[in-house]
């Protein structure tokens, strides 16, 4: 597995501006060159420039598996054109109809389970189910709605925030069929997915992130 500090913009919060899955990356426009070979590179993936309801930050507000991706309702109509366009239905890109819009910290999901904030509507589950083709499970930690920021997963591996409970991580576990490594990045930063992107052949990690920080990251994929 490939690993990789990065920073967005000279921003370590790498994780508030990109969204990647293991078929394609999300990243807003201007970032650079050099930036963008190293998100394809790591992560072995197509890039793909676009913004959402006219925002950078990607990561922030929208989730997903390798079934489909997430956008809130607020996106632009020509966003999610140019998304299909690109796309060609290679992935599905699905409308979530709600007044929570910051999807990415609401929604943490691999290609065996997805975990949703507690603050959603009642009736949401099935919707995303059938989407993602997962289980769904309403969850929180240390009393927060943001499970999204807080556990970041692909199909082997979680970094979960270090105050996460074991009991918890046993379920996590038992729930996603995950390593549970509880991580912070960016010089303690516990909200996990601030300064993590990653899916099954690479991971990029904020370029504030400390040396035994990245230990403990890299420790998890040897």
């Amino acid at each position: 597995m490939n690993i990789s500090k990065l920073n967005v913009f000279r921003n370590p919060n790498i994780g508030v501006f990109l969204f990647a899955n293991n078929k394609i990356a999300l990243v807003p426009p201007n970032v650079s060159k050099a930036t963008r070979k190293t998100i394809s590179d790591i992560l072995q993936v197509d890039i793909m420039e676009t913004t959402i309801a006219g925002m950078h930050i990607i990561g922030v507000l929208v989730a997903g598996n390798d079934k489909s991706i997430l956008v809130p309702d607020i996106i632009k109509q020509e966003e999610l054109d140019a998304l299909n366009e690109s796309l060609e239905g290679s992935i599905k890109i699905e409308m979530v109809k709600t007044k929570h819009t910051a999807l990415g910290n609401l929604i943490s999901a691999n290609n065996s389970a997805a975990y949703i904030s507690e603050i959603f509507e009642n009736n949401i589950e099935k919707g995303l189910s059938n989407i993602l083709q997962t289980p769904i499970f309403r969850k929180s930690y240390l009393g927060l709605p943001i499970v999204g920021s807080m556990i970041v997963a692909n199909d082997k591996i979680a970094f979960i925030h270090p105050m996460i409970t074991e009991a918890e991580a046993l379920s996590i576990s038992e729930e996603l069929r995950v390593t549970p490594i509880h991580a912070t990045v960016n010089e303690g930063v516990g909200f996990i997915k601030v300064g993590i992107v990653m899916n099954n052949s690479g991971i990029l990690i904020g370029g504030t992130t400390t040396g035994q920080e990245l230990v403990n990251i890299t420790s998890a994929i040897s």
